[in-house]
Parts: C-alpha cells; structure tokens; sequence
C-alpha cells in the first residue's frame, strides 16, 4: 500500500510539475516584449544602416516591432527579411525570458565603387559581392571606372573568378583581386586614389602624389597583383626619393621582373 502511495505521490508531483511548466510556457508566450535593442557593427564608421532604419523596414513587411507577444515573434523569418537588405552580410534574432529581444547584425565592408560602361555606380564589398549606393552614407573607398560591362546585379567577384565564360565578359573579379589586395596594405592604400579601366582591358592605378599612370596590365591570378605591388613599391621607397616624384608620366609593371618608366 505506501509503494502504491509513493507511485501516486510522484505521478501527482509530475503531473503538478509539467502543469506549472506549461502555465509559465504560455505566461512566456503571451508576455508583451519591448522594443528590440539593435546591434550594429559597423565596420570603420560605414554608417550604412541605423537602428530606425531597421525598424522602418521592418515594419514595411508587417512586422511588429512594438507591444507584440513574444510567440508572435518568428526569430528565423525576421533574420531572412534583414538577410535580404543589401547593406547587410550577417544577422541572429534571439529573444530573452525577461521581455527583452535583440537583432544583432554585421554591415558590409565596401572596398571600391565601381562606375560602370551604363553609367551605374555600386560598391564592390570585402568579400566580392556588389551593393548598392546608401541615400545616407558614402564610403570613403576606391572609384573604379572605366571600361568596365559589370552591372550590379551581375554575380559576386569570386564566381567570376572560376568561370572563363563569366571573366571573358567582366572586369569585376579583377577589381576585386587588386581593390582587396590595395585596402589590406596601409602603404598602398594611402598612394592610390582612383583606378580605370583601359579600352585593352589593362588597369592604370592613379596615385595621390605625382600625376603619373602607374600601368598595371591585365590580372590573370592572384600571384600577378602581389608581384606588380611588390616591385611598385619598392620602386617608390627606393627608387622615387632620388629621381623625384614629377620626374616620370608613366610607371608601367606589366613586364616580369622589370619596371618600365616613361618622363615626363
């Protein structure tokens, strides 16, 4: 009889147990949550997005963002809406059992602005993906422009980069080997000012200093620009303090081992 009595004891404990689980399950569910706090990491200071903007469009695809219950929120959905917005590379939703839940998201590095043959302008970010222009911040990157087919709606740098079909009809994958190469190196970042893109499809470099074309030539690999920046410069730590930096109009690398100068 006490085993049959410890048995009912136990079973109306787990049975009381799982009741309460389920009470605060939903008390959790129907809970009114504030306002989400919004994490933005911003690379730089590219203020490309603010925590307004996130809620504005977020509120433009029928989500709630203000006195909504907790079971309302659809963490997954809402990541695949911010997902979407082009200044955008990262995002996580979480909620929280104290009313609170947050979006953290990361913003997209851009690396150049590219000007194409239609007259379009875009960025081409860290990771050789375009994005569009922001209405309320403008990246302090390389411009780009030129003879150049890409639009922006074209694929990411690095699939053109393994598809001779797609390299054959644009420059972007060599944007991005050189504009990548160029943002990662201080001393090169602080020479160049602009890049454009011959008609033959070679890349003159314009520096800050000087008023020469640095002719750097078709990019075939990822070998060839850090070879061509190499010797560039060693050419100007060495070389340009001696001769003087009006000295030449043209600095060209395209020739192995070599650099080809032309005076002004």
């Amino acid at each position: 009889m006490k085993k049959y009595l410890i048995i009912a004891a136990w079973s109306i404990f787990s049975i009381s147990l799982l009741w309460a689980m389920y009470e605060v399950k939903v008390s959790q569910e129907h809970h009114i949550m504030h306002t989400p706090l919004i994490l933005i990491d911003t690379p730089q200071e590219m203020v490309f997005l603010k925590q307004e903007d996130i809620l504005y469009r977020l509120n433009t695809k029928g989500i709630k963002t203000e006195h909504v219950k907790k079971k309302e929120i659809n963490t997954a959905y809402i990541e695949k809406i911010i997902e979407k917005m082009p200044e955008v590379e990262t995002v996580k939703v979480y909620t929280e059992l104290n009313g609170n839940w947050t979006i953290q998201l990361k913003i997209r590095r851009p690396i150049a602005r590219i000007i194409n043959n239609v007259g379009e302008s875009f960025y081409l970010d860290d990771k050789g993906k375009t994005m569009p222009l922001s209405s309320i911040y403008t990246a302090r990157v390389i411009p780009v422009n030129g003879f150049i087919g890409t639009k922006i709606t074209h694929k990411p740098a690095k699939k053109i980069i393994n598809n001779d079909s797609l390299k054959s009809i644009s420059k972007l994958d060599q944007v991005y080997a050189i504009t990548d190469y160029v943002c990662n190196d201080p001393f090169l970042f602080a020479q160049i000012s602009q890049i454009f893109v011959e008609q033959n499809g070679d890349f003159v470099l314009i520096p800050r200093v000087g008023g020469q074309k640095i002719i750097f030539g078709k990019v075939e690999n990822d070998t060839i620009v850090k070879n061509r920046f190499d010797k560039l410069k060693i050419f100007y730590q060495k070389a340009m303090p001696i001769a003087g930096w009006n000295t030449y109009s043209k600095i060209n690398l395209k020739f192995k081992q070599q650099i080809v100068c032309t005076k002004k």
